[in-house]
């Protein structure tokens, strides 16, 4: 077993009894007790698993996953080897993957190599160690991970490749055909009549699958229409957008640009405003959804610092999905020795209050983060929820509002953070002398109906107060739905808020298009499905053959 680092709480560890040793007081056999703990079928009374099952009640024995992986080579859970997660494509293809596992009853632990050789590499032999049943991996195009990899296939050890794929190397792929996205892109810009068509691809990056093959639909798509590919990489860095800026300077104004990843819009959309581009003459193309941070309408660039690797370890994610059990699974998981201490954002549930009481008494490190749960002393580290909506719902008050809505989701579990913005709202207005307005909603899959029935039977308020800045574009459709003046409300809320690019023809934001941004859209919750489904039949010993399983996209135009 793993030793834990228990300098982090200042005290001494609550000894832990054995296998062996309630083995010893129930008085039968080892091998007995890990049967009846991994639920087999074994020939033993009821009163003999009962006293079996009390036994490690009393001494809050948890069987250790890792060897029991071991034994019976299978843990249950599948790793996700991806090389970025801050928003976007990979983001999302997490979301779905979990929810796809979860339904097939298999947890997911999340490696995020951060585009790094080291990393990727740690990654695969990491979960090899008998942390995963298998692996659904979006690879970049390396030497040291094509000979790995096909190790693991002589090896028999599940991996299917997700979005991207490494040459040489014969496994399931599930993706988009980039190539094929690639031409009908390029080609729809010639017959919006460019001739003038620029490829931006980054270059500060390594090699993968997926920018070679749209980069190479681009091209062909060109040259059989006897057209020069005109290929401008950048070093992204922290988003400086001097870098792309000095590549572009130097040429006239391209009629149509196809950018490699929409993830990289945002900076692109600030480099045309930098050169002073004629935003509604040039023709955009790009792949995949973006989003538009709130802080880039006011070219506010965001960094993303990755503490956990600096500091030497290794991360996994678990995403209970906002249900109970899910999240009671996942803190049992967590302490069979498969991590050191966990950073968790909790629902306030009285299952969840009881289990952790006992972890602190058992001396295992947990630090709440953003919420907590009432009771259970620890560290939080979070903002003061209370006294921010409380200096929001003030500043409302200073512009002149008197009729203020707090808008609040309902249909999910109780949390701190929730409860505590909406004190500090009461607590504003009550010293105001003014009545409090909580409209509460059902979010469901976002259909604004839910909200706008709760709105549309009152006038339209002076100050909106929203729980949280995630539902801002869903809100902004319902002011649309309901013909609210958006001039004249004043709107507050907590955190940063995204844009998805189909609601720019609906949203007054910066960047507007008119008819000429054209983007290829993927499924990315089908890419989820079949790269999970594909994963599990190869770890219940189905087939392992090559297989390209081609995901179609959707072509959406702005």
């Amino acid at each position: 077993m793993l030793e834990r680092r228990n300098y982090f709480w200042g005290y001494a560890p609550v000894p832990k009894i054995s296998l062996k040793q309630i083995a010893l007081e129930a008085g039968v056999s080892p091998s007995l007790v890990s049967q009846v703990f991994n639920n087999r079928e074994v020939r033993v009374s009821e009163s003999t698993r009962k006293r079996i099952l009390e036994i490690a009640a009393k001494y809050h024995y948890k069987p250790n996953r890792l060897a029991s992986g071991l034994k019976l080579k299978h843990t249950g859970t599948i790793a996700v080897i991806i090389p970025f997660t801050p928003v976007g494509f990979f983001s999302e293809l997490i979301y779905h993957i979990e929810a796809y596992a979860m339904e097939a009853g298999y947890n997911t632990m999340v490696l995020n190599t951060f585009g790094n050789r080291e990393k990727e590499m740690e990654a695969l032999e990491l979960c090899q160690t008998s942390m995963a049943d298998g692996i659904l991996f979006a690879p970049q195009d390396l030497a040291s991970s094509q000979a790995m990899l096909m190790k693991m296939k002589e090896e028999n050890y599940p991996f299917v490749f997700v979005d991207r794929y490494v040459n040489g190397v014969d496994t399931v792929t599930v993706s988009s055909d980039h190539a094929a996205v690639a031409y009908a892109l390029t080609t729809h810009l010639m017959e919006k009549g460019c001739e003038d068509i620029v490829f931006i691809k980054r270059d500060d990056e390594v090699e993968n699958s997926t920018k070679r093959d749209r980069m190479r639909g681009y091209v062909s798509a060109l040259e059989e229409h006897a057209m020069s590919p005109q290929i401008v990489g950048f070093n992204y860095g922290a988003g400086d957008v001097n870098a792309l800026c000095e590549k572009l300077g130097n040429r006239k104004q391209p009629e149509g640009i196809f950018l490699f990843s929409g993830f990289y819009m945002p900076y692109l959309l600030n480099v045309c405003r930098q050169l002073s581009y004629d935003m509604e003459v040039i023709q955009f193309v790009t792949v995949d959804s973006f989003i538009i941070p709130f802080q880039l309408l006011k070219n506010t660039e965001i960094q993303y610092r990755f503490y956990a690797m600096e500091a030497g370890y290794n991360t996994m994610v678990l995403n209970t999905f906002g249900n109970r059990e899910k999240e009671m699974e996942a803190l049992e998981l967590c302490q069979t020795s498969m991590a050191d201490g966990i950073l968790f954002a909790p629902q306030d549930l009285a299952s969840s209050q009881a289990m952790l009481m006992k972890m602190k008494e058992e001396n295992y490190p947990f630090v709440f983060v953003d919420r907590y749960v009432n009771g259970v002393d620890t560290v939080t580290v979070s903002s003061d929820h209370a006294a921010v909506a409380y200096a929001l719902t003030t500043h409302l008050m200073e512009k002149g509002c008197e009729d203020i809505v707090f808008i609040k989701r309902d249909d999910e579990v109780e949390n701190s953070t929730k409860r505590d913005r909406m004190r500090g709202y009461v607590s504003a207005l009550e010293e105001h002398a003014m009545s409090p307005q909580i409209v509460g909603f059902n979010y469901g899959a976002g259909d604004v109906n839910a909200l706008c029935e709760k709105l549309g039977n009152r006038k339209q308020p002076e100050g909106i107060f929203l729980f949280s800045g995630f539902y801002m574009p869903y809100l902004l459709n319902v002011c649309r739905q309901l013909s609210y003046d958006m001039e004249v409300i004043q709107f507050v809320t907590v955190d940063s808020f995204i844009i998805p690019f189909q609601l720019l023809k609906n949203t007054e934001i910066q960047y507007r298009f008119n008819n000429n941004l054209y983007v290829a859209v993927q499924d990315i919750s089908m890419i989820a499905k079949q790269a999970v489904s594909s994963l599990i039949t190869w770890i219940r010993g189905g087939k392992t053959a090559k297989e390209c399983i081609d995901i179609p996209v959707e072509f959406v135009g702005l």
